[in-house]
């Protein structure tokens, strides 16, 4: 996102609207449909983890709402009462939609996750798994190992193959979004992932 487009989440739910509309502004509402911060949090997966630098314009961290310029320029504190108060993400996701709280943790679990695992950041890449809907990319800096899997369908997805292959070490592999931890049999590791969801698996802990 960028102050010359809209937001993602409002083009995502409503698509192309004026934001100037007889003469005023027409303020993007919020979605009430869950889909679209699903599809965001996907996009924000996608971006945190693959390689090249995320760009994070304000207020897309947790779904800001926007139609076109001038509109997706609207005020962080317009969407949380007491945003002067706020000195930390728990403090800004209590003051936000459940939908919006949920989509501000995903992205700072991955901005921490970055920062942790340089594998992540700058490790190789390989594909570990494609179809229509379902994507998953190993990553590996030295010692450190990573598994990003997206599921963009709406059916829960399990996924069973081999580590060696895509240069990752056996063992227990841990979800930096939930915390559900996977172990291998052998060479093998299957793991569920959500239905419209992703896992961010590192090797070892978190």
């Amino acid at each position: 996102g960028n102050h010359d487009v809209l937001r993602f989440i409002s083009e995502g739910s409503e698509g192309y609207v004026n934001a100037c509309q007889d003469g005023q502004i027409a303020h993007a509402p919020a979605p009430s449909d869950p889909w679209a911060y699903e599809s965001l949090r996907l996009a924000w997966t996608f971006l945190f983890t693959m390689p090249g630098r995320p760009m994070v314009y304000y207020g897309d961290e947790l779904g800001m709402p926007g139609r076109g310029d001038p509109d997706n320029r609207q005020p962080m504190w317009w969407h949380a009462p007491d945003f002067e108060s706020v000195t930390s993400v728990d403090d800004l996701a209590a003051q936000v939609a459940p939908q919006q709280a949920s989509t501000l943790r995903h992205v700072a679990a991955l901005a921490k996750a970055r920062r942790d695992h340089p594998a992540l950041y700058s490790g190789g890449w390989l594909e570990w798994w494609r179809e229509g809907d379902v994507f998953g990319a190993a990553r590996t800096s030295g010692n450190d190992h990573a598994l990003v899997l997206l599921n963009r369908s709406f059916d829960a997805r399990t996924l069973t193959n081999g580590v060696s292959f895509a240069g990752l070490p056996e063992g227990t592999y841990t979800d930096v979004l939930t915390g559900v931890t996977f172990s291998t049999a052998g060479d093998v590791l299957t793991v569920d992932v959500p239905a419209r969801g992703s896992r961010v698996l590192v090797s070892g802990n978190p």
